[in-house]
C-alpha cells in the first residue's frame, strides 16, 4: 500500500447539528446576533494564512475568529471550494475550535427580552420572537390596548409578566409556550421555580410510600428552544434536599446518574428522584444539579482502499481513535467493521445511548468515479461508556472494479449544560 494510504488524515470539528440547533434563534437575538458574512472579506483572509510573513498570518487567524459564530454555516457551505494547505487548515482548525466554544458559552446564557410600552399582544410575541427565538402566544381575558414597557432574562421575564397580568403558563404545545387567564381550579399555591441561563426547573410534587420512609420529588424541566439536547442529566451525588429544620434529605443512590433521553425537541421533561426521609417536614431548599448532553458530529476521516486486505492504518482526531478491519467480502458483499474509542476527557460520561450514537453516525463508500454506496445494513456489535463497535454492510455493484474508500462521520456527547439549580419551596 502506498505511504499516502498511510497518512493520517487531519480531523476538524464539525458543527452542523449544533449549528441547527441554534440557527433558528441565533441571528434574532440581542446577545448573540452576527451580521452578515462578508465573504469576500473572509476569502481574502483565509488567503492570508499561508502568507510568507508570520505576523500577516497571525492577524489573518485573529481576525477571522472577530467574525464569530456567523462564519461557521458559510466555512460548511465553501469548504470543498477552498483549496486548503497545511499551514491553512491548521490555523483554521484553531479558529473552528474559538467559534465552536463561543456558540457553547452562548448556549449558557439566557435570552433577553425587551419590550417597549405601547405593544399590543400580538405585537409583543412577534417582538420575543425576533430577540429570543420564543414563540409566544398571549391570551388576555380583558386585552389591553397597550402594555408597560418590560424586559430581563426570558424565563424571569415570562414569570413577572404572567404574574402582573393574571396569567397561567400553559406548556402543553411543543411548537409554543402559552400565556393563559388564571382559571378558577388553579392551584393557588404556584409550584416553586428555579431559573440558570436558559434552564428552568420546577417542583411538582411529593409522593411518599405507604410507610412514610421513603419518597419522590417530581420535577418539570424547561429550557428555551434554540437548546435541542438529546438527553438530560441529573448527577444524583449534587442532588441535595434540606427541610426547615436543616435536615438532609438523601438520595436512594448518590453514585448514580437520571438520564433521560430526549427525542425531538421539547419544552419541558418530567422527572422524578427518589429520596430517603431523615423527617417528617416538607423539603424547603432543594439543589438540582441539571446536565443537558447534546450529540455533535466531532469526527470524519476516510480510510483509502478498503476493498483490500488490510492492515489499516489507525486514524485519530481530538475526541476519539478509530480503527477498521475488513471482516468478509463474499458474493460481492463487504463487511467492515469499525472500533471507535473516544477520549473521556472530552465527552461526556457515560454516552446516553448506544441507540443514540449510532443514529448520528455515518458511513459510505466513495468510488474514484464518482459512484457513492450506502450500507445496506448498520449493526451495533459491541458498546462501553467509551468503545463503540459497528459493522457495515455494503452490496458492491458488478463490473466495477474495487477501488473504494470508506468515508465516515462519528458523534461525540458533548454536555453543553452543567449548572446547580436551586429551589426554594414554601412550608
Amino acid at each position: 500500500m502506498q505511504q499516502t494510504r498511510h497518512h493520517h488524515v487531519r480531523i476538524i470539528a464539525s458543527l452542523l447539528m449544533l449549528l441547527a440547533a441554534l440557527a433558528a434563534s441565533a441571528a434574532s437575538r440581542p446577545c448573540t446576533a452576527q451580521e452578515p458574512i462578508d465573504e469576500r472579506r473572509a476569502e481574502e483572509l483565509i488567503a492570508r494564512l499561508d502568507s510568507p510573513q508570520l505576523a500577516v498570518r497571525n492577524q489573518a487567524e485573529s481576525a477571522l475568529t472577530a467574525l464569530g459564530p456567523g462564519l461557521l454555516p458559510w466555512l460548511q457551505q465553501q469548504a470543498g471550494d477552498i483549496r486548503w494547505t497545511s499551514e491553512s487548515r491548521h490555523r483554521m482548525a484553531r479558529v473552528r475550535s474559538r467559534l465552536f466554544q463561543q456558540l457553547i458559552d452562548g448556549s449558557r446564557t439566557a435570552s433577553q427580552v425587551n419590550l417597549p410600552a405601547g405593544l399590543g399582544a400580538e405585537e409583543s410575541s412577534e417582538t420575543i420572537l425576533q430577540q429570543t427565538g420564543n414563540v409566544i402566544e398571549v391570551r388576555f381575558s380583558d386585552p389591553p390596548t397597550d402594555l408597560p414597557a418590560s424586559r430581563g432574562e426570558f424565563w424571569l421575564w415570562l414569570e413577572r409578566f404572567a404574574d402582573r397580568h393574571e396569567l397561567q403558563i400553559d406548556y402543553s404545545s411543543i411548537d409554543k409556550l402559552r400565556l393563559l387567564p388564571l382559571t378558577d381550579d388553579q392551584q393557588s399555591r404556584p409550584a416553586a421555580v428555579g431559573q440558570v441561563g436558559p434552564l428552568r426547573v420546577e417542583f411538582l410534587v411529593r409522593q411518599a410510600n405507604a410507610s412514610g420512609t421513603a419518597s419522590q420529588l417530581q420535577f418539570r424541566l424547561l429550557w428555551e428552544p434554540r437548546i435541542k439536547p438529546v438527553a438530560i442529566r441529573i448527577p444524583l451525588e449534587g442532588f441535595s434536599s434540606l427541610d426547615g429544620q436543616g435536615d438532609t434529605w438523601a438520595t436512594f443512590n448518590r453514585q448514580a446518574v437520571l438520564s433521560i433521553p430526549v427525542s425531538g425537541h421539547r419544552y419541558l421533561v418530567r422527572f422524578r428522584v427518589p429520596l430517603r426521609q431523615t423527617s417528617s417536614a416538607e423539603p424547603a431548599l432543594i439543589t438540582v444539579p441539571v446536565q443537558l448532553v447534546m450529540m455533535a458530529p466531532a469526527f470524519s476521516g476516510t480510510f483509502r482502499d478498503v476493498t483490500q486486505q488490510g492492515p489499516f492504518p489507525r486514524l485519530r482526531g481530538g475526541m476519539a481513535d478509530v480503527t477498521i478491519s475488513r471482516t468478509d467480502m463474499q458474493n460481492r458483499q463487504l463487511t467492515i467493521r469499525m472500533e471507535t474509542r473516544y477520549d473521556s476527557r472530552q465527552m461526556a460520561q457515560p454516552l446516553q445511548s448506544h441507540l443514540v450514537w449510532s443514529k448520528f453516525t455515518s458511513a459510505s463508500l466513495h468510488h474514484h468515479d464518482g459512484r457513492v454506496l450506502k450500507p445496506a445494513e448498520t449493526r451495533d456489535v459491541g458498546q462501553e461508556p467509551y468503545r463503540f463497535v459497528m459493522e457495515f454492510l455494503f452490496d458492491l455493484p458488478a463490473g466495477v472494479d474495487d477501488n473504494w474508500d470508506l468515508k465516515f462521520q462519528l458523534p461525540a456527547g458533548l454536555t453543553l449544560i452543567d449548572e446547580s439549580i436551586q429551589l426554594s419551596i414554601d412550608p
